[in-house]
């Protein structure tokens, strides 16, 4: 095993950070101004042979709740599968599991929807979705009920419709990065091309239980005895994998 340096990112209103995974190309950022959040983020893709975007999370621990409105798109040039919305994500990895609810880049072939990787380092990717080719909402929610994540789009915030479900079985850890998401898919438009995504209304509910380690990149966290983080509350555990990071 060993332990890898990493930049932590910088904290932007409520969100504890913000920070690329992956190393895209060029470097991400996020700007708060007022009550709107700016995500800026380059980057091959989120899929199967890893991820590379602009992150701006807060951890959550337990159930949550997590809407946000998308006020703006600026969609890096011929970026048809742009990737942005709401994303749970088990570590920083850039092939960790994930579940996200995300809007497209402006394509009349492709329809929002509810995207994940079933299993850490894995290429078992997939996406869901329910509307029509071309569709696109404006709204999204991302739900985690036990170890069950959900999305769900609306028009208007108030009629929600279900994406999609990924259920992460009994070993799913507690606690998870949960934030913006923003990925041009620079594969497609060529060079380092970046999106830039305003999201003008974003609202958390739950998710505020106390908190366990990341699971490490490439393994998995064992419990036994108390989850407390509090000094000699008779924490230990078991990790395997490469990464160490958290």
């Amino acid at each position: 095993a060993y332990v890898r340096a990493e930049w932590a990112g910088y904290a932007v209103g409520i969100f504890e950070a913000a920070r690329d995974i992956g190393e895209p190309c060029p470097a991400g950022s996020t700007m708060l101004d007022g009550q709107s959040y700016t995500v800026t983020g380059g980057g091959l893709d989120i899929w199967q042979t890893g991820d590379q975007f602009q992150f701006a999370y807060r951890r959550a621990t337990g159930d949550f709740s997590m809407v946000a409105h998308v006020e703006n798109r600026i969609w890096a040039p011929g970026s048809r599968w742009g990737k942005v919305g709401i994303m749970a994500r088990e570590n920083h990895g850039a092939r960790a599991r994930y579940a996200m609810i995300q809007t497209h880049g402006e394509d009349l072939q492709d329809a929002d929807r509810f995207a994940g990787r079933r299993t850490t380092n894995g290429s078992d990717n997939f996406e869901q979705t329910t509307l029509a080719g071309g569709e696109h909402r404006d709204w999204m929610r991302l739900d985690r009920v036990g170890n069950v994540f959900s999305g769900f789009l609306s028009i208007d915030g108030a009629d929600w419709q279900l994406m999609g479900s990924m259920n992460w079985g009994e070993g799913a850890p507690r606690t998870v990065l949960l934030g913006l998401g923003v990925c041009p898919h620079s594969e497609t438009a060529g060079g380092c091309p970046q999106a830039s995504i305003t999201f003008g209304y974003i609202e958390i509910t739950g998710g505020d239980g106390p908190q366990d380690p990341l699971t490490p990149q490439g393994g998995t966290i064992s419990w036994s005895g108390s989850r407390s983080l509090l000094k000699g509350a008779g924490l230990s555990y078991r990790i395997t994998g490469l990464g160490l990071v958290g």
